[in-house]
């Protein structure tokens, strides 16, 4: 979904921004054109990384989606696979 969601927006002409942990960007790339930002939800420091690096390329965001997994059992996000589909 998340990935559908990302390039219906690019073909409209939406500028977009990925936030997602570095293993999930790794594996799945957004397409080319859109800010990739590797981030670590559960990090207060990389969340605000994360927005300061869109405050630098935009000067405000007129959207925002949060497309969020939820898991059965605690995993630290920043070493959860990025599997697609499955459960955790």
């Amino acid at each position: 979904m998340e990935r559908a969601l990302v390039r219906a927006l690019c073909n409209t002409g939406v500028q977009v921004v990925v936030l997602d942990q570095p293993s999930t960007l790794r594996q799945y790339p957004p397409p080319e054109g859109v800010l990739a930002i590797a981030m670590d939800g559960s990090d207060a420091t990389s969340v605000r990384d994360a927005f300061a690096a869109i405050r630098a390329q935009w000067s405000s965001i007129d959207g925002f989606c949060n497309l969020i997994g939820f898991m059965k059992s605690w995993v630290r996000i920043a070493t959860a696979p990025a599997r697609r589909g499955s459960s955790l």
